[in-house]
């Protein structure tokens, strides 16, 4: 069950080491606005003054009723881009797009964040504006013109900061040219995924135990820590103070901590130390899953969140994501030895594993499930205080690849090693990743058969193999043999798909002595040969041998030159014995032994050419 991970002599990273307070990286995908951007009124062609980019509802806004584009320079008030963050003058208008603004206010007491987003720092004359976003662990560079749509009154028809500054209303127009309209906007149901697409910091959820351990050990008051009740009203954490005294986006509030049940407690680790490198995985078109193995490389001991993004479902018009599971194992290259050390499974657009990692290397296992076929994008992320190399496993052979993949599973599965009638050679090892479920059976020992009756709930099929409505699986694992079963989970629903495997079930068959071979050969046999009424020649094919039974019921001595060609097959250890000198005397029993060598392949036999007499 060996496998070979291979090293890479130069590991492409597609994203330099790079601090939150430098200038983000720019990856440019409108390239189109780019080669205009030097006219003297910029126009973005890609994202026009039409109704649609408003609402996908033509219904609800008119132009020329309801609504007017204005350009910020054709404003009157006194022109600032971004000079001022205070959270309660950011203001609603006419989307229900609360969310989206409770990332808005939440960010306004990081306002270096918001400052670096803006590529272009002052009004231009030229109406072109720059900022970068992160979208999927990308940085990318988004420009827009400065159209901006007011009610027939003159104020802002959507978001708006209540000052002189336009950077509510500039990010606004940003995320609403990404996800194709700003009606798209009121999609956007949790904070978490508006912050790691403006920062690039991933975000956790922390239950209360974890919420106390970051209080006490958060040193940096940069980090951001907010709450979510059923109602989605936000509270955060304020920045000069550590235990128990919260900010309410409405209101003052103090609360202690065992009043935070009735809320979800989410954590972004936004620091000005960390880094990303982002690695991209493509999934083929046609595919409704993907199983993919990375090697990941730890050259310095490094704090790092380990982050698998999808696409947007707003971007996309679809209403659900990818349920996704990662694995992250230690791998000694030298011993070939496993470690587990991370899991998660979730159905998010981001899922994200937070890693203390020695110096070393590493597996990432991920798996993603669709419900129908797609040609989504995966991205692989680190943001941690250190570099972090990812590399795909492409020079695997598909052999080697499922080896690795059976020693990942076991190594999940390790802490639910069961013992067979308590042998220690004979074990059961079961595990559930993903939309899978998957029980290794490990025989080592040299001479017992384990055979086992699976009992499974019938939504429970077996991968591979058509579905049918069967409640058990007979398994049969040979000597020194290890056996994965695979099965996919129809239902999700956790009580209604398990495996039931008692020790009544197990059935340990040690090896066949001679007698008991002759005995079978005699009373079970897969053919048999008539030299006379009392000279006869019994043939049985087992699992995992062969024999013949010479039975001499005569009164004379039976000779035999048997020139034997086996197939599969081996006599005391040769696979090629030449001629067998038989000699059965009356009255005697005579048994002649074939082991199977491959007990992966189904078929073995052996041809015989005889010649006999009797003396």
């Amino acid at each position: 069950m060996g496998c070979i991970v291979y090293q890479q002599d130069s590991i492409e990273i597609r994203m330099p080491n790079q601090s939150l307070y430098d200038e983000p990286y720019m990856n440019n995908h409108f390239t189109k606005s780019k080669l205009i951007c030097n006219q003297p009124e910029y126009t973005d062609e890609t994202f026009q003054r039409i109704n649609i980019n408003l609402s996908k509802d033509q219904r609800r806004f008119e132009p020329q009723k309801n609504y007017q584009w204005k350009r910020i320079s054709q404003s009157n008030t006194n022109q600032n881009l971004c000079s001022e963050f205070k959270y309660e003058q950011i203001k609603k208008g006419e989307l229900n797009n609360d969310q989206f603004l409770n990332a808005l206010r939440i960010l306004s007491s990081q306002d270096i964040i918001l400052k670096k987003i803006f590529l272009t720092k002052q009004i231009q004359i030229n109406c072109q504006y720059k900022l970068v976003l992160n979208q999927q662990g990308l940085w990318q560079e988004i420009i827009i013109d400065d159209y901006l749509p007011f009610n027939m009154s003159g104020k802002p028809l959507f978001s708006y900061y209540d000052g002189d500054d336009f950077w509510v209303q500039l990010i606004e127009k940003a995320f609403s040219k990404i996800y194709g309209c700003y009606e798209k906007l009121e999609q956007i149901e949790m904070v978490n995924e508006l912050l790691r697409d403006i920062t690039g910091a991933p975000y956790l959820e922390l239950d209360e135990q974890q919420f106390k351990d970051k209080l006490d050990n958060v040193v940096d008051l940069q980090n951001i820590f907010y709450l979510m009740n059923e109602n989605k009203e936000i509270l955060f954490l304020k920045r000069n103070e550590r235990e128990n005294y919260f900010l309410d986006l409405q209101q003052n509030l103090k609360l202690n901590i065992n009043e935070f049940k009735n809320y979800k407690i989410f954590f972004i680790p936004f620091n000005a130390k960390y880094i990303q490198i982002t690695q991209q995985i493509s999934i083929p078109i046609k595919n409704q899953q993907v199983k993919q193995v990375m090697q990941m490389t730890i050259q310095q001991q490094c704090h790092t969140f380990i982050t698998i993004s999808q696409k947007d479902q707003k971007v996309i018009n679809q209403n659900y994501y990818a349920q996704l599971h990662m694995i992250i194992v230690e791998y000694d290259i030298k011993k070939e030895n496993f470690k587990h050390i991370y899991s998660k499974y979730q159905q998010v657009r981001d899922l994200t594993i937070e890693c203390e990692l020695d110096i070393g290397s590493y597996l990432i296992y991920i798996e993603a499930f669709w419900q129908q076929q797609t040609d989504y994008t995966l991205n692989i992320q680190s943001y941690g205080n250190r570099q972090v190399y990812f590399q795909q496993l492409s020079r695997m052979t598909e052999k080697e690849k499922a080896d690795l993949l059976q020693k990942i599973i076991y190594c999940h599965s390790k802490r639910q090693k069961k013992k067979i009638y308590g042998n220690d050679q004979l074990q059961s090892v079961q595990s559930q990743i993903g939309r899978y479920k998957y029980i290794l059976f490990e025989n080592n020992t040299l001479d017992q058969t384990l055979k086992i009756n699976l009992k499974f709930q019938k939504h429970l099929v077996i991968v591979n193999f058509p579905y049918n409505d069967q409640n058990n699986q007979y398994i049969q694992v040979q000597p020194n043999e290890n056996k994965l079963m695979i099965f996919q989970i129809l239902l999700e629903n956790d009580d209604q798909h398990y495996f039931d495997i008692q020790e009544e079930d197990c059935n340990i068959v040690g090896p066949i002595t001679d007698d008991q071979l002759i005995e079978k050969a005699m009373s079970e046999p897969t053919s048999i040969i008539v030299r006379n009424k009392q000279m006869k020649i019994y043939n049985v094919k087992l699992d995992d041998e062969c024999a013949l039974v010479y039975v001499n019921d005569s009164e004379q001595k039976y000779i035999e030159l048997n020139k034997l060609k086996l197939i599969n097959l081996s006599y005391k250890g040769n696979r090629n014995p030449g001629q067998l000198n038989i000699e059965v005397l009356p009255k005697q029993k005579l048994l002649y032994r074939f082991d199977k060598i491959d007990k992966t392949q189904l078929q073995y036999e052996f041809e015989c050419n005889q010649q006999f007499r009797f003396e």
